[in-house]
């Protein structure tokens, strides 16, 4: 399912009845055998309460516990002035079960709203009894096969809990999710347009204006307010809360027992799950002094090693290396410069990165320029694309230095990392890539992409971005 953030309204073509198919007799497929009921509790399990965040079934890449991580420190980098808020946090890693190396993720459990709880509890029927404790059990009697109670609904809890921590309702919903909907819709209107997005006839319209729309399950049953699932279907149709990832941005030699992670606050289309709590969590807080961290945590589990870290012995990691990023993605990239600080390698490193403005968002700049004192960053390109002028940007760099990048990729065998915006600066970054290439070796584009794609699967090449 697509993860849409946050519950604003939905387009006006998704409520009213279609024209083409008003008199097109729809094929609407059997709703899904129906399977889980909730069982009722005298007293609730000791504990659930406490462990219902962490109760969520098996983890993404876990490769270690899920823990509630101290807040030691806690700064925002941008100017009030500035189109985004970025924070960097600092955790108290020592509970994660081994290092978390510049450039590794972890995963943050971020809850949903209660505001969105409480509306799906509203429109579920299921308020009266939110907090009183139950559990998932099948139905006996269930025609589904080899059905079972899903992981991430496992633990006993309350209607309130399951919807908080273990449902990811801003999820788009899939087909059998809306061929179950109308028999529970009241009128008939409502139940009929229903019928035609859940329709074979009805595919274009639902690929549309719910899929590539983003209409998640909170949005879309408050778009049609007479339906009234149970929770039981949403509890069998709607996938778990994932957590979120975000990247190392500190050094584990440099830092012992310390984590720092950066992230935006997203706002547009609509607050962000993840980074809009972890904001109202870092303001409601106030300041954490982190020789006396206060009782704020974070629920965190490290993910197995990727790729994007640098080389584990000294001679690779000794190789020159170009580092390419623009916002946020500059925070795994900072953690590594600390980390070359902190093994105290040689060879040259040349950074180039990107943001709006050097007064409101130029992230890191202190630690950045520190780098450059300690000889663990050689050389440091900052471009600013509201500057005033022509808008530059990380890629126009690039191309500037095309025989240099060449040289230090051919020749050198440069590492090269990449962070940040997939289909913008990524894309740019490695078309100015392919391009020095052809012109160093004098070759067609074709052949010089085909020796980029190589360097990405040698790891030469590395990428960590998003879309």
């Amino acid at each position: 399912m697509v993860s849409s953030e946050g519950a604003g309204p939905v387009p006006a073509a998704l409520t009213q009845l279609s024209e083409a198919l008003a008199a097109v007799k729809l094929t609407v497929p059997p709703a899904p055998a129906r399977f889980l009921r909730l069982e009722y509790l005298p007293e609730g399990p000791a504990g659930a309460a406490a462990d219902s965040e962490l109760a969520r079934g098996p983890l993404p890449l876990a490769d270690g516990p899920v823990c509630r991580a101290p807040v030691l420190r806690a700064e925002r980098l941008t100017a009030p002035q500035a189109l985004k808020t970025v924070w960097a946090v600092t955790l108290d890693g020592s509970g994660l079960g081994g290092r978390v190396e510049a450039g590794d993720t972890v995963g943050v459990l971020c809850p949903n709203s209660a505001e969105e709880v409480a509306q799906l509890l509203r429109l579920t029927g299921a308020e009266e009894r939110a907090d009183t404790p139950c559990r998932v059990t099948l139905i006996p009697e269930t025609a589904k096969k080899a059905a079972r109670v899903p992981a991430h609904l496992e633990a006993p809890d309350t209607p309130r809990r399951l919807l908080t921590h273990r449902l990811d309702v801003r999820a788009v919903p899939k087909k059998p999710l809306l061929q179950a909907l109308p028999a529970h819709t009241a009128d008939a209107r409502q139940r009929r347009r229903l019928e035609e997005l859940a329709s074979r006839q009805g595919g274009a319209e639902y690929l549309q204006l719910v899929r590539a729309g983003g209409v998640g399950t909170l949005r879309l049953l408050a778009a049609f307010p007479s339906c009234r699932p149970p929770l039981e279907l949403l509890l069998e149709q709607l996938p778990p809360l994932a957590p979120r990832p975000y990247s190392a941005s500190s050094s584990p030699r440099l830092h012992p027992g310390r984590l720092r992670i950066v992230f935006s606050v997203v706002e547009e289309p609509a607050r962000g799950l993840c980074t809009g709590w972890l904001d109202g969590l870092l303001r409601a807080a106030g300041p954490q002094p982190e020789e006396e961290p206060g009782s704020l945590t974070v629920p965190v589990y490290r993910r197995r090693p990727g790729q994007f870290r640098l080389p584990q012995t000294d001679e690779e990691a000794a190789r020159p290396l170009l580092m390419v990023a623009a916002g946020t993605g500059l925070a795994p990239l900072a953690g590594m410069l600390q980390e070359r600080r902190a093994r105290r390698l040689a060879g040259p490193a040349w950074l180039v990165f990107g943001c709006r403005s050097r007064e409101h968002d130029y992230l890191f700049r202190d630690e950045l320029e520190a780098a450059q004192r300690h000889g663990a960053l050689t050389r440091l390109d900052a471009v600013f694309s509201r500057a005033g002028g022509p808008q530059r940007y990380v890629q126009h760099v690039l191309s500037e230095e095309s025989e240099r990048l060449a040289r230090w990729l051919l020749e050198d065998r440069a590492l090269l990392y990449v962070c940040g915006d997939a289909r913008g600066m990524a894309a740019g970054v490695e078309e100015v890539v392919v391009e020095a290439v052809a012109q160093a070796k004098g070759v067609p584009l074709d052949e010089a992409k085909a020796t980029v794609k190589q360097m990405q699967k040698d790891g030469q090449y590395k990428q960590d971005v998003w879309s």
